[in-house]
């Protein structure tokens, strides 16, 4: 008979992704995810399978979690000005409010393993075209209302809203005041509708 987990693993899960989160994949030890989710290491790997698979599972439920919100917000805005201006708007909150100047998970895991891991790279790519499309649905409807000039490619115009996401992220690391995070958002803004 197989004996009842006594533990809650979505909660282990959330806990190895906020230790991931903070301190990458490199520099997170088994040691240090065991204390964090509160489990010992038969549980974890009986559960988890491997400290690589735990991190792509975490990352994957992240970038679900946080990609999914941020199409829905898009597609809340009532006028593709405000979808784009509570995007971008949500992501300075977000950096702007992390105590600890994590910035995003998926930037830092760009940044520290795509290079090296192409099926990783290939996973992220996933979760920021989806991001992409959405963009491009707003875009679209932009240039059909005349807000956004009719020569800008709207694919390139998402790509370039993703990537001020992304730089924002990697400022906030080190300068996580609000106010710059603003003025980037309100130039991109301007610029564009």
């Amino acid at each position: 008979m197989a004996r009842r987990k006594e533990f809650d693993p979505d909660e282990a899960l959330r806990r190895a992704r906020e230790r991931f989160h903070g301190h990458g994949f490199a520099q997170t030890s088994m040691q240090d995810l065991l204390t964090d989710m509160g489990i010992g290491q038969g549980s974890f790997y009986a559960t988890f399978g491997s400290k690589e698979q735990l991190f792509r599972r975490a990352l994957d439920d992240f970038a679900e979690a946080v990609v999914g919100r941020m199409v829905a917000v898009l597609r809340a805005g009532e006028t593709p000005r405000e979808a784009i201006a509570a995007l971008l708007g949500g992501a300075v909150r977000i950096y702007a409010s992390d105590p600890a100047h994590r910035g995003c998970f998926l930037v830092n895991t760009v940044i520290e393993r795509a290079p090296h891991d192409p099926e990783l790279a290939r996973l992220l790519r996933q979760h920021w075209e989806r991001l992409e499309r959405a963009l491009v649905e707003v875009l679209r409807q932009a240039q059909e209302e005349g807000q956004l000039d009719e020569d800008m490619e709207p694919r390139a115009v998402a790509r370039m809203l993703v990537a001020v996401i992304h730089g924002m992220a990697v400022r906030s690391k080190f300068d996580p005041r609000a106010k710059p995070l603003e003025e980037i958002v309100q130039t991109t803004i301007d610029a564009l509708l």
